[in-house]
């Protein structure tokens, strides 16, 4: 899932300090989504699919940091349980995994059908100053503008897994999106520089009196994969 040899490089690096220290790393908190595109599966064969899964993932991955620190539990360990995602337009398998910190984070509000554009970019703007630079760089963003407001978070941090789906009449939109997020202040190291990756959208079907808009952050490793099975 990691895409760059570079990254690769300092995350295996992290990763063994992390086993000589006896220190957790960001990616022992991963909640991990599983994402099954199917239009004709039972809910049974779902679930057996989502037990392979979880069963394949905690085999494979370190033991789980994960709890929950308001009721007092123990870290999951090899039992880490996985969310389930569902689409209907596409055949295959995807995971998303989100660390630690910023990409637990994410931005929704909701718009009247008055606003501008500008509006909401100054908006998604401000919100990337203030949070992402909290993740490690450099920080990938998701958009996803319309549908409901829990349809619209949930497609703001698919947009790792699918890209970018808006029609040509958005590219200007798309570029000034762009544009502002690349030029806004997210500099986790402190050195003055600014470390905004990959920007994608993805406009959904919605009532134009109220718009929801969601954005949701990838930091470098982008722990993002879809396996098509086509079609």
């Amino acid at each position: 899932m990691v895409k760059d040899e570079t990254f690769l490089e300092v995350l295996e690096e992290n990763l063994d300090l992390s086993n000589r220290l006896n220190l957790p790393v960001c990616q022992d908190t991963g909640v991990v989504t599983l994402v099954v595109g199917h239009d004709s599966l039972t809910r049974d064969e779902l679930l057996e699919i989502k037990t392979a899964f979880e069963n394949c993932f905690n085999d494979l991955a370190r033991p789980s940091m994960l709890s929950s620190p308001f009721f007092g539990q123990h870290p999951l360990g090899r039992h880490q349980v996985c969310f389930l995602e569902e689409v209907r337009d596409k055949r295959g398998l995807g995971a998303v995994i989100s660390g630690a910190g910023t990409e637990t984070h994410c931005f929704l509000k909701v718009y009247p059908g008055t606003a501008s554009w500008e509006t909401v970019v100054d908006d998604l703007q401000g919100w990337s100053s203030k949070r992402a630079s909290l993740a490690c760089p450099p920080v990938h963003f998701g958009v996803a503008v319309g549908g409901t407001a829990a349809e619209a978070v949930k497609q703001s941090k698919l947009s790792f897994l699918f890209g970018n789906n808006f029609p040509t009449c958005y590219e200007h939109a798309y570029e000034e999106l762009v544009n502002a997020l690349r030029a806004s202040t997210v500099d986790p190291l402190k050195n003055g520089e600014s470390w905004a990756g990959d920007v994608f959208l993805r406009i959904l079907p919605t009532h134009m009196s109220a718009v929801p808009v969601s954005m949701s952050f990838m930091c470098w490793p982008y722990r993002a994969e879809w396996i098509d099975l086509g079609a």
